[in-house]
């Protein structure tokens, strides 16, 4: 069931137009810089956006330009992720290991969970409660897993959305979804708070 949820919701970001993609997430940005978990985050890890993900390139050089540390996942061989601090994109991410671009594993610059305010990661599918359907390897599980206590905001574009995904033991959820339409608050609970552009009410 995963894999075909994984290949409908591909399908329709890979027929995302690139200008609408630009739109769509630079909407989404809007959403999430005024997420107050966002807003008070000093130490934030981001992704480094491929196939039509939710681009975070204007993202990161606007959380640097606020005085955030960024720091970007580098896959590691044990199929969990560390987290590199970065100063500038444009020339620090030189790598790409599994397919995603990422800085060099560089001890001097390494961040361990503990350190990390916030992560803002993507996905392939969320649904209200915060599950994620990532790619499959199960990298992000396993960062999550290491850091109890981190929170972490899920980054989707308004189709990749869904009630309700098939969940695993080792899954790992999302406390924020942020999309184009709405910032969906994920609580300790079965429910989830959907809370549209400021100003508006609150749903549930």
């Amino acid at each position: 069931m995963k894999d075909a949820l994984r290949r409908d919701i591909l399908a329709c970001r890979r027929g995302l137009a690139e200008d609408r993609l630009v739109v769509l997430s630079r909407m989404v940005w809007e959403r999430l810089r005024v997420l107050p978990i966002f807003a008070r985050a000093a130490v934030v890890l981001f992704y480094a956006s491929v196939e039509k993900e939710v681009s975070t390139t204007e993202m990161i050089p606007a959380a640097l330009s606020k005085g955030k540390r960024v720091a970007l996942p580098v896959p590691l061989s044990g199929g969990g992720l560390a987290a590199v601090q970065i100063a500038d994109p444009d020339c620090d991410v030189t790598e790409t290991l599994l397919g995603c671009p990422c800085p060099r594993l560089d001890s001097r610059f390494r961040l361990m969970p503990g350190q990390l305010d916030l992560a803002v990661v993507p996905g392939v599918g969320f649904d209200l409660a915060g599950r994620r359907l990532g790619r499959g390897g199960g990298h992000y599980d396993r960062f999550l897993a290491s850091a109890p206590g981190l929170p972490a905001v899920g980054l989707a574009y308004e189709f990749q959305i869904r009630d309700v995904l098939p969940g695993e033991p080792h899954d790992r959820d999302v406390n924020w979804i942020v999309t184009e339409e709405r910032v969906i608050d994920c609580s300790p609970s079965d429910e989830c708070s959907t809370k549209p552009a400021a100003g508006g009410t609150t749903e549930r």
